[in-house]
């Protein structure tokens, strides 16, 4: 099943033409990265499927109904937001399936005939998709994944403002895969890892039940995590 698709994509920025009829997909379940010299337009990429630029030509297209996660190369946060809040905030989908849950357990206490037998089947599919997305397992995830990126030891009440760069990202990235999207778009994500950070990504995002699409410059760690290559030729 196709996921993503680009159906010949043009992009400029003036006189300068970044991209050119552009066109490839994406398949559920995929691990792809999207491999190129600096300024070839990968970063352009992700940005038009997040549709933070609009294509000059051409059209990107998303399957319906799936949730998107994106790291930027560099985090734009507010000043104020603790990781905590940070991390929380990333689970919005979760936290609505959790409410609603809630809501069919309290009408099915006293439902009856038909209301019931409605209120059982949505709360199946409420449920799947809250197991799916992660939802039971979640506080084990959280602390599995913050240290595996080496940041388990910053307390969840510090603000993001007051970490490094590379402390930034990789908070961003520990929220995304918590999160659990159904497509991960990651641009440049090994930029601040270490070698035991990055030999732990590798491993997760092999188990990864989404879909990820990412640039990157290392091309060993794309070797051990990508099975579709997209060459952007500049």
């Amino acid at each position: 099943m196709t996921i993503l698709s680009f159906h010949s994509v043009s992009k400029s920025y003036g006189d300068h033409q970044i991209l050119e009829q552009v066109s490839f997909a994406v398949h559920s379940g995929n691990r792809a990265a999207l491999v190129g010299a600096n300024g070839a337009g990968k970063s352009t990429i992700l940005r038009l499927i997040m549709n933070l630029e609009e294509p000059d030509e051409g059209e990107v297209s998303l399957i319906n109904g799936i949730t998107i996660g994106y790291l930027p190369q560099t985090l734009k946060t507010s000043e104020s937001i603790s990781i905590r809040q940070y991390i929380y905030d990333a689970q919005k989908e979760l936290h609505v399936l959790q409410r609603r849950m809630d809501e069919l357990t309290d009408i099915m206490t006293t439902a009856k005939g038909t209301e019931l037998t409605a209120s059982l089947a949505e709360y199946s599919r409420v449920s799947s998709r809250f197991e799916q997305r992660g939802g039971y397992d979640i506080e084990y995830r959280t602390r599995l994944v913050m240290e595996g990126l080496g940041i388990g030891n910053l307390h969840e009440e510090r603000r993001l403002a007051t970490l490094s760069g590379g402390q930034q990202t990789r908070v961003g990235l520990a929220a995304l895969l918590i999160e659990t999207p159904d497509l991960l778009l990651l641009d440049e994500p090994t930029n601040h890892l270490d070698a035991q950070a990055l030999n732990w990504l590798e491993n997760y995002l092999s188990e990864y039940p989404g879909t990820v699409l990412m640039s990157s410059h290392d091309r060993q760690f794309l070797n051990r995590t990508v099975n579709l290559i997209i060459e952007v030729d500049d």
